[in-house]
């Protein structure tokens, strides 16, 4: 699976079995992962800014979940499969301009989707922000570039079929009509 390394990382973190065994190894699952403990704690606080700041690496997160063998990523495997299948459809990305301090990784990581303003020194979102699932991957790596956290990227809405829309229709047959069929039959049988 192919995910931008934002999402990895927040996935992770909200990990049911990661978080468990991590608060309940403590020390030993930093000691494993040859992590500081104010580390680890960072990582289940889900405070990203926090570990940038420390100078560590956003990948001791997957360090500490392959030293306490785990693999969180499995999970996720059928929903990102999901999500690579959404057609286009306009993203929600903003940018804190409290926060930003015109680092302009992100404009460097996606220079289609941002800029800087010159004025502000702060970054800009290019409007309107519309794309598949290969320019909201670039979108979260843009917001993991940020070392001060101030662009935010959410999802597009995706629709999905209620369960008897999904049903399929054969042969001008309606679903209602095969399960009426269907139970019919098996009344006779008894």
């Amino acid at each position: 699976m192919n995910l931008p390394l934002d999402q990895v990382i927040r996935r992770v973190i909200r990990d049911p079995e990661f978080r468990s065994i991590a608060e309940e190894s403590g020390q030993l699952a930093a000691d494993l992962a040859g992590v500081r403990l104010a580390d680890l704690a960072a990582v289940l606080e889900g405070d990203l800014v926090t570990l940038h700041q420390r100078g560590a690496h956003p990948l001791l997160i997957m360090q500490l979940a392959g030293a306490l063998r785990i693999d969180p990523m499995r999970r996720f495997a059928a929903e990102q499969t999901a999500h690579d299948l959404t057609t286009e459809a306009t993203m929600n990305i903003t940018v804190d301009h409290q926060r930003c301090e015109g680092f302009a990784s992100c404009v460097v990581t996606a220079p289609e989707l941002f800029d800087l303003d010159d004025e502000r020194s702060v970054a800009v979102v290019l409007e309107p922000v519309a794309g598949g699932p290969r320019t909201h991957a670039l979108a979260l790596e843009a917001a993991a570039s940020c070392p001060v956290r101030a662009i935010t990227v959410l999802d597009p809405p995706v629709e999905e079929p209620s369960l008897h829309e999904a049903r399929p229709v054969t042969d001008g047959v309606s679903p209602d009509a095969v399960a009426t069929a269907v139970e019919d039959d098996s009344m006779r049988r008894r």
